[in-house]
């Protein structure tokens, strides 16, 4: 069953992530969750998808919120993302802010 107000919600979370792409010039992938053991298949794919988009960047910008996890998995997430971009930072709260501010 599908609910109109979460379809909402999807996209304009998704328009938004698109403007922030933007702004960045990146791609942007947000991860919220402890990083557990065996997470790695799941965030392969979803950075696969990011790699063949039309509009891939050379520069990646994670949105990290976690309680922490496995050191090991983080390493297979960090080795994952190495292969696909040539730049990899973390957008802090503070650049985000920026984006919400007007030009």
């Amino acid at each position: 069953m599908d609910i109109p107000v979460i379809d909402t919600i999807k996209s304009l979370l998704n328009q938004k992530l698109a403007d922030l792409e933007n702004f960045l010039n990146a791609d942007v992938l947000v991860f919220s969750s402890p990083i557990l053991d065996g997470l790695e298949s799941q965030f392969l794919h979803i950075v696969e998808q990011l790699v063949e988009s039309e509009n891939k960047k050379d520069t990646l910008y994670i949105l990290l919120t976690t309680n922490g996890g496995s050191a090991i998995t983080v390493e297979r997430f960090v080795n994952i993302i190495r292969k696909h971009y040539k730049e990899i930072n973390e957008a802090s709260s503070t650049c985000v802010e920026a984006f919400r501010q007007p030009c």
